[in-house]
């Protein structure tokens, strides 16, 4: 988390293993009026290029890029049609592209952008005397060739569709063989589905959840799970990923 405000100093707080303090690591050793705080790869030293492809159920027009931020967005194709800049938008922070149109079922969509794990961090603000601020991340760059290099040991896909009624597809991609937990969790951290729980070689794997099926600590006499916001994490080795899925209904 990164913070600033009027005639305050920039003061950076991590997140160290699920853990966090309200000691920053770092201040800044002057103040300023912060306007807006930005995130990217200004020096562009870890940039790749990615590339993913979604198939269209028919019903959906909403796409999440399975890793955000992302830095750019080159083209998004829609079988062998490439879009124009009024037939979609897009948000790089949370990394997902919103069609004008909803494609037909079973139509490829390919989006091809660039991530980058050095991310550089930005400051404006409003004193001219100050003038604004750029912060170079200077730790060793993680640059990435193919996706077997990347910094972590798999890829967790957004599910789809999403929001979804009454199930859902979760993807998830591993490179090195090993114990492998997909869970389900309400938005209160309770566990309500297992979904993965075994040793899993090498691969790409997909699985359905049902909301209507296969539920834990349900209250007596309820079918089912109720509409709202649940969690999906994936867990093998030391690596943990969570991403969010909304039940409508």
């Amino acid at each position: 988390m990164i913070t600033g405000g009027w005639w305050q100093a920039i003061r950076i707080y991590l997140n160290s293993g699920g853990t966090f303090t309200t000691t920053p690591q770092y201040t800044s050793t002057s103040t300023s009026v912060v306007e807006v705080i930005v995130m990217g790869d200004v020096d562009k030293d870890a940039i790749h290029n990615v590339q993913e492809v979604f198939v269209s159920d028919g019903l959906i027009k909403l796409f999440y890029m399975p890793r955000t931020p992302l830095q750019s967005l080159s083209r998004v194709i829609v079988d062998t049609d490439t879009l124009q800049y009024n037939q979609y938008c897009y948000d790089l922070e949370n990394g997902w592209v919103m069609l004008a149109e909803q494609p037909d079922s079973g139509a490829n969509i390919l989006i091809e952008a660039s991530v980058s794990w050095d991310i550089d961090m930005g400051i404006t603000n409003w004193d001219q005397s100050k003038g604004n601020y750029l912060f170079l991340n200077t730790s060793d760059p993680v640059f990435v060739n193919t996706e077997e290099n990347l910094l972590e040991g798999f890829l967790l896909y957004q599910n789809y569709p999403n929001p979804f009624n009454p199930s859902t597809n979760i993807g998830f991609r591993i490179y090195d063989g090993g114990f492998v937990s997909l869970k389900v969790f309400d938005i209160l951290g309770n566990e309500v589905a297992t979904l993965v729980d075994e040793y899993k070689p090498a691969g790409s794997y997909e699985v359905e959840f049902s909301a209507s099926s296969g539920i834990r600590n349900l209250p007596a006499g309820r079918q089912g799970l109720v509409s709202g916001i649940y969690f999906y994490q994936l867990r093998t080795g030391s690596f943990v990923q969570t991403k969010k899925m909304v039940l409508l209904k």
